[in-house]
Order: structure tokens, then sequence, then C-alpha cells
């Protein structure tokens, strides 16, 4: 649905990108609904390119491919530091013995 929406109105391209208000008033949708869109359809083996400055499109050469690769990739090194220090929590309260706050001792 959003892979053909893009490519029947030409955003193919950074330049020519379709902004999500715009896509999601002609889909009827959300902005929640449009992201777990745009994943679904990635999923699915589709090429959809998110927009810096918001909306999407399908990439219009290799350069284009490889600069969302990398986007993304750098997202899931953010999110695998962020998750890193939940990690080490998790492993302090399973390996407490009764009593005591582990949330209130960290603080």
């Amino acid at each position: 649905m959003l892979y053909e929406y893009l490519r029947e109105t030409g955003a193919v391209g950074r330049k020519r990108a379709a902004r999500s208000k715009e896509i999601m008033t002609a889909l009827d949708i959300g902005k929640r609904e449009l992201v777990k869109l745009a994943a679904s359809e990635r999923e699915g083996g589709r090429l959809i390119c998110s927009a810096p400055t918001g909306g999407y499109y399908l990439p219009a050469n290799d350069g284009e491919i490889i600069e969302q690769k990398n986007r993304l990739e750098k997202t899931f090194v953010s999110r695998a530091i962020a998750v890193r220090v939940f990690r080490r929590a998790c492993k302090e309260i399973n390996g407490k013995k009764a009593g005591g706050n582990g949330a209130a001792s960290r603080a």
C-alpha cells in the first residue's frame, strides 16, 4: 500500500519524498499506522526510505539505499547502547536476594 502510493505519486529519490502528513491523508491513517506500515513493507522486502526531514520515498539510486541502511544502523546502535543500562539493572535485580529496593539504591 505505501510502496504503491510512493510509486504512483512519483516519490522516487530523497528530493521527491512524500511528506508524512500527505501520505496519512491519502491513505486515511495516523502516524503510528504509517510507521507500522513502512516497517511491515520493509520486512516484506520493499525498499522504502525515510527522509530525515519527514516523509518517505523510494530510492532513486544505490547511494540512497546505502544512506538509508546507514541511518537505520545508527538507530540500532544507539538503542543497543541505551538498553545496556537496563540490562545491567535487570541483572542486579535478578541477582539480589530478598529485600531492598533496587531502583532506589541505584538512584
